[in-house]
């Protein structure tokens, strides 16, 4: 059983854990709570940032990575063989809003944008009241001369700061790439 540990920023003293369910691999803040991915169960959970409560909410796949901005949740998760959604939830009653169909590892969001990244595509997202669709795309470069010891699988890992968009390769290919945060 995981489990989230709040700690005061001040001290860095334990003020309270919460045990999760299951097998915890992402967690993201929210003024709506705080949301937990649980990959291998399938399950998302937010805990009520007022009552402490913990809420099962239904993924649509299974969750590999989370994003919050404003009042909503966005989430990355894997469907059946290689395909993949994006969610986007109520922060504060874990209704999922919309979906659409993207294969996406991580996600990130800050900035008044929301950004996903697959491979080798890295996608923003609309953040408007229309349904969720990819506002632009842009292909990030394998490594050359490419081999079987530097091809890149996926994208581990993004961030939204200091005006750009921050993309993390994976082992096979460690390089960061710097991109504008709203053309990409």
């Amino acid at each position: 059983v995981g489990g989230l540990t709040r700690l005061d920023a001040r001290t860095g003293a334990l003020e309270r854990r919460t045990p999760i369910p299951g097998y915890p691999n992402a967690v993201q803040g929210s003024p709506g709570g705080v949301w937990v991915a649980d990959f291998r169960e399938g399950v998302l959970w937010r805990l009520d940032p007022a009552g402490g409560r913990l809420q099962r909410v239904p993924s649509n796949g299974e969750p590999r990575d989370i994003a919050a901005l404003g009042d909503q949740v966005y989430v990355a998760a894997d469907g059946n063989d290689v395909s993949g959604t994006v969610s986007r939830y109520d922060a504060s009653t874990g209704v999922r809003r919309d979906s659409m169909d993207l294969l996406a590892c991580a996600i990130t969001a800050g900035e008044g944008v929301v950004w996903a990244a697959g491979c080798p595509l890295v996608q923003r997202l609309s953040t408007d009241s229309r349904p969720l669709h990819a506002v632009s795309e842009h292909a990030l470069p394998f490594r050359r001369p490419a081999t079987a010891s530097n091809s890149r699988v996926q994208f581990r890992e993004m961030a939204v700061g200091a005006g750009s968009v921050w993309v993390l390769g994976d082992a096979l290919d460690p390089r960061m790439w710097r991109l504008d945060r709203r053309t990409g």
